[in-house]
């Protein structure tokens, strides 16, 4: 594996930069309260659109001082116990370790908790700095963060359905996984009631459950369904660059998938696809279906055996 590099900004990236700028001062202009009712129009839609656009340029220009904050704390918890010498305060292997995508879930299981929210504490202690009355949520789950390195559970991530059985939000991110699992072996095989069956079996319910699942599953975590069709006509086309190639290499999307991460400008549908389908695949690879019972058990959840 080629050692991980930051993403590329060339003069494509930087006009997109630019671009994005211009977008975000036309909706602030296009939602003044002063211009009446004509500027309440779509309001809520505009405010997610500065949001987006917002996070884009910020994705785009600050994503290695975020990867650099946690490479730092990574690299402390690691060396804690050794000389300060030994310590990468100042090393571009903090930056870099976060870009190599096939060790990302590694680096994150071996972060200790109380390392892990230390670094998001310092991210948002710098990111969108307190203006205004909406400043306060940052302050509070910044604070709520810090409460819990001192083993106190303080307002924003206080529980609040505490009668749910097992642990809900990971049954609720297992259903989730699940009903990806649907499409991808629907765009598999082209048939939808198969694929329900199938995955049914694998997490150990029935076939009724996994229907019931799909709609306040999509609700929560992909409204728009734009994640789930990318997944079916992604498996769509895997299995029928399979059936065609006997020699379809999996890893040559996710390498390819990795080196085109940080393009913003001049994507291809070639390069799209490509993203889509190494998503499919690591779903496989980080979700098994076959392991998935065992995980529903593990978070608390009944299955019908």
């Amino acid at each position: 594996m080629k050692q991980p590099v930051r993403p590329i900004l060339n003069k494509n990236g930087i006009e997109h930069c630019h671009e994005l700028v211009d977008k975000l001062v036309k909706l602030y202009a296009e939602t003044d309260p002063v211009l009446g009712e004509k500027s309440e129009k779509h309001k809520m839609e505009k405010a997610l659109q500065a949001l987006k656009h917002a996070a884009d340029l910020t994705g785009i220009l600050t994503e290695w001082a975020e990867a650099e904050i946690f490479g730092h704390y990574f690299h402390r918890s690691e060396a804690k116990g050794k000389t300060e010498a030994s310590r990468p305060s100042n090393s571009h292997l903090n930056e870099l370790i976060w870009y190599d995508m096939t060790k990302l879930s590694h680096h994150v299981n071996e972060f200790p908790l109380e390392d892990y929210r230390t670094a998001v504490i310092t991210i948002l202690s710098h990111v969108h700095r307190l203006y205004g009355i909406t400043g306060a949520w940052r302050v509070n789950l910044r604070e709520s963060l810090h409460a819990l390195n001192y083993g106190q559970v303080y307002h924003f991530v206080t529980p609040t359905h505490t009668k749910q059985q097992g642990d809900a939000y990971r049954q609720s991110q297992l259903k989730w996984v699940a009903i990806q699992h649907v499409y991808r072996l629907w765009g598999e095989r082209g048939k939808k009631m198969a694929a329900q069956y199938d995955v049914a079996k694998c997490c150990g319910v029935t076939f009724d459950a996994i229907k019931k699942w799909e709609k306040p599953v999509i609700n929560e975590w992909d409204k728009e369904k734009t994640a789930l069709e990318k997944i079916k006509q992604a498996a769509k086309a895997i299995a029928g660059m399979k059936k065609f190639m006997p020699d379809f290499d999996e890893q040559v999307f996710l390498d390819y998938a990795q080196l085109i991460q940080g393009k913003k400008r001049g994507r291809t549908p070639k390069d799209d696809l490509a993203q889509e389908m190494a998503l499919c695949i690591r779903l496989t690879e980080n979700y098994p279906l076959n392991k998935l019972k065992e995980q529903f058990v593990a978070a608390g959840a009944r299955t019908s055996d």
